[in-house]
């Protein structure tokens, strides 16, 4: 039997089934928030993290655009702002960013400090989403205390799922073409931002935390082959019952 004929299994398979699935999703319609949404749920799961995050630089500041925790606590921690912490830090530095202990980074992100310290998370990890010379924000992930956080092939596979981001974000446009890049951030952005609004409607509606009217939307989105962005746009607009999200 050729030894390149057997599939591979494991952890290995999972990774190669990851970036099968990502690449399959880069079709000229792609949806970006989605793609992001389907490399966080790949990524995480393989690193043992906690969560984690795509932060995107627009118009001066860094903005949480997909995150694998919805919850308001979470999204309050990524919506990062001008505050220093790890993914702000990536970006600017254009290098990787890591962190053992959080909470032993007091000095240096302060205010990131106080808003991780209630999710009980211990080690972060950020990378730059970089092309070229240029960066468009960061790849970051956070793991739990019993967890002794990423050894050195969860780097070098975050690294490789971080550089298939921006490649996404970028949607695979020269760099020069700044106009381009920047209707692509604003469209991931406000996308983001119908999301949020529509998250606090049904969370709102039928008593769920914002993470569990977040699981209504994108099962929503998934089982319709509809965009989430635009399944958010006709919650808020009232087109779609909420009450209806739990039938699908």
């Amino acid at each position: 039997m050729s030894p390149y004929s057997a599939a591979p299994v494991g952890r290995e398979g999972s990774i190669l089934d990851a970036f099968v699935d990502l690449a399959d999703s880069l079709v000229d319609d792609y949806d970006p928030l989605d793609f992001l949404y389907r490399l966080l749920d790949h990524s995480i799961p393989l690193t043992g993290a906690a969560a984690g995050a795509v932060l995107l630089h627009y118009e001066g500041s860094l903005h949480l655009v997909a995150s694998s925790d919805e919850d308001a606590e979470a999204v309050e921690l990524l919506e990062v702002r001008e505050a220093p912490g790890p993914g702000r830090e990536a970006f600017e530095t254009g290098t990787i960013v890591q962190a053992e202990s959080i909470a032993a980074t007091g000095d240096r992100w302060p205010d990131f400090v106080l808003a991780a310290e209630p999710k009980g998370w211990s080690a972060v990890f950020a990378v730059p989403l970089r092309l070229r010379e240029r960066t468009v924000g960061s790849f970051i992930v956070f793991w739990p205390h019993d967890s002794a956080g990423p050894n050195d092939d969860d780097i070098r596979m975050l690294q490789g799922f971080a550089d298939v981001a921006t490649i996404a974000v970028l949607q695979q446009r020269e760099t020069e073409e700044v106009e381009a890049v920047n209707r692509q951030l604003h469209t991931a952005l406000s996308s983001r931002t119908r999301i949020e609004q529509a998250k606090g409607m049904i969370a709102q509606a039928m008593s769920l935390r914002m993470g569990e009217a977040f699981d209504l939307l994108r099962r929503h989105a998934r089982s319709t082959r509809t965009r989430i962005a635009d399944v958010s746009s006709a919650v808020i607009a009232g087109d779609l019952a909420i009450e209806t999200l739990t039938t699908v």
